[in-house]
């Protein structure tokens, strides 16, 4: 299956730069935001020796928290190249190296390719993917125990605000764009592939717009 989406696109919205400015704000406050709250959700889980697998993760701030609190290993696949020389470099400063391997490439197209993990991590990724089905269907599949999402609040302003910003960036010649995905859909169909969906909890103004968080437990 080929990638429906241009990795070039990707890194010019997610930049080198921007990797760099993730690294040295985690190392200097930690998680926040709607990061912060999806980890402690997933956490609450149990992530003692849990296999990670995270789906743009960027610099890999998230998996990288659970594996100082106690989690086995990570997976991180990411479309992005601009974050790889950031993300190796916060790794060799925590000695954690040796407990993630990162991939570059299409989730849902690798993911015939994954090792399915205790705990799949979809941190705003959703919302930056046209397709919804395909990736939640892969997560789903390969998670054993826990799905751990945020994405956008489905309202008319937040369709509006990216729908600006999509143009801005359209303007700029990058195929990049940004997707509203309906949520009910979205954990209808965490629901029917087994999972008991805790939330959605609503954390009103991160990125202008709002976002949500919710945590899908295996039955």
């Amino acid at each position: 299956m080929p990638s429906c989406c241009d990795p070039g696109d990707y890194r010019r919205v997610f930049s080198p730069a921007r990797a760099g400015r993730t690294v040295r704000r985690y190392l200097t406050r930690g998680l926040g935001g709607t990061a912060a709250d999806l980890a402690r959700a997933v956490a609450t889980q149990g992530v003692a020796g849990a296999t990670i697998l995270e789906v743009g993760g960027g610099v890999g701030t998230i998996h990288v928290d659970l594996l100082r609190g106690g989690a086995g290993t990570a997976v991180n696949v990411e479309l992005s190249p601009g974050w790889e020389p950031d993300a190796a470099e916060l790794l060799a400063r925590l000695d954690l190296a040796d407990r993630v391997e990162r991939r570059l490439g299409d989730f849902v197209v690798t993911a015939p390719t994954l090792l399915p993990a205790d705990v799949v991590i979809l941190h705003r990724v959703v919302c930056c993917y046209p397709h919804w089905e395909p990736m939640l269907d892969a997560a789903g599949r390969l998670a054993g125990r826990v799905v751990g999402l945020t994405f956008p609040v489905d309202r008319w302003w937040t369709r509006g605000a990216i729908g600006v910003r999509n143009r801005v960036i359209g303007l700029t010649g990058c195929g990049f764009r940004g997707f509203v995905h309906p949520v009910a859909a979205m954990l209808g169909a965490l629901a029917t592939a087994g999972f008991q969906v805790s939330g959605p909890t609503r954390l009103s103004g991160e990125g202008g717009f709002g976002a949500v968080v919710g945590v899908a437990a295996a039955s």
